[in-house]
């Protein structure tokens, strides 16, 4: 039976085995670090987007928790307001103003005379026409506050002798008349010494009458004068001196809306009237005046 010889190794031998292993659990190391360094970068943008989820929240809390000052709700008179310097400017139509207000519109042309029962009858629903609130007229009809209050002047040729006038005293000798069932035609009684001429059913016809110089005038309101004389350059009024004038009563110098009695119109209109100054509705009404000149 024969013997194995073993094989002593030197220690050198041993030594060397010993670095291979020592090597490899050198790399095995060096790709845990690897791994680790990975792995923490990846945990580490976790870890940011996390933070970042949790910055945006404690920044919707504190918006949240934060006490917000609200603009004020436009009233309905704040919102005519704006439109009708939105009008001034880009020159929109009354049927646009409704539109943006939320309202059907609806301008059904009539004559003077035909107002009253127009808005009896139903046929409309507002009389905006420069009516005058008198107690006549109260009678039938309601009307909203004053949105306007008139003077009154007349209109002449500006070639007329009388365009120079300055107080009633100068109209003497002048042929005036005024629009029929108005108490324009009425205040021709003040001027001293001229010459009463039979009441026109309309504007236009007083323009005709004035141009054509069968009359030398006609008594009009401020708007009224405004209108015709810009759309008539051969046409001016009369400015008189402070005190030298018409004398109007409250109820003949105001302007108002017609409604019918009972309408709930008069408080909404109301309401909205409340909200425009003085200073306001005297532009908005010449703004009014010369977008809608009065021609023959």
């Amino acid at each position: 039976m024969s013997e194995e010889k073993r094989v002593r190794r030197t220690p050198e031998q041993i030594a060397a085995d010993l670095d291979v292993q020592i090597e490899k659990l050198k790399d095995s190391i060096l790709e845990l670090e690897n791994k680790k360094a990975a792995s923490a970068t990846e945990f580490d943008n976790k870890i940011a987007a996390v933070k970042e989820k949790i910055a945006k929240l404690e920044a919707k809390k504190k918006d949240v928790l934060t006490p917000k000052k609200r603009k004020p709700r436009k009233s309905k008179a704040d919102q005519i307001k704006l439109l009708v310097r939105q009008a001034q400017k880009s020159g929109m139509k009354l049927d646009e103003i409704a539109d943006k207000l939320g309202m059907d519109l609806e301008i059904v042309k009539t004559e003077w005379d035909g107002l009253t029962p127009a808005l009896l009858s139903g046929n409309i629903d507002v009389i905006i026409a420069g009516m005058s609130p008198t107690a006549e007229r109260k009678m039938t009809i309601d009307f909203t506050d004053s949105y306007y209050d008139t003077e009154l002047t007349v209109v002449v040729r500006k070639d007329s002798a009388f365009a120079s006038a300055k107080s009633l005293a100068d109209l003497a000798g002048a042929k005036i008349t005024g629009q029929m069932s108005t108490f324009h035609y009425d205040m021709i009684d003040q001027i001293e010494g001229a010459v009463k001429m039979p009441a026109m059913e309309t504007f236009p016809t007083m323009i005709v009458a004035v141009s054509s110089g069968a009359i030398d005038g006609y008594v009009a309101d401020r708007p009224g004068a405004v209108s015709a004389t810009s759309a008539n350059p051969d046409l001016t009024y009369v400015t008189f001196d402070e005190g030298q004038g018409f004398t109007v009563s409250p109820d003949d110098a105001q302007i108002a809306v017609g409604v019918r009695q009972g309408s709930e119109l008069k408080e909404q209109i109301n309401e909205i009237l409340a909200g425009i100054s003085a200073e306001e509705r005297n532009n908005i009404m010449d703004a009014v005046v010369l977008a809608q000149p009065l021609s023959e």
